[in-house]
């Protein structure tokens, strides 16, 4: 967890962008919001990932 709360996930293979929300998001939130989240915090502008790219889930939608 980096000091404003958001966390920085490294992709590992096999991951998607539904699974990282589901393990690293809050669980009282919609997946798909925390999804979006994820990709606007990202900067990415499709839902691939690759194994070693950095996501962000921002401290608002991360659990604590």
């Amino acid at each position: 967890m980096r000091p404003d709360g958001s966390v920085v996930v490294v992709v590992r293979p096999g991951d998607t962008l539904w699974e990282v929300a589901q393990r690293y998001g809050r669980t009282d939130r919609d997946p798909r919001d925390v999804v979006a989240a994820i990709m606007e915090a990202s900067g990415l502008s499709t839902a691939q990932l690759r194994p070693g790219m950095v996501l962000v889930v921002p401290a608002a939608l991360a659990r604590r």
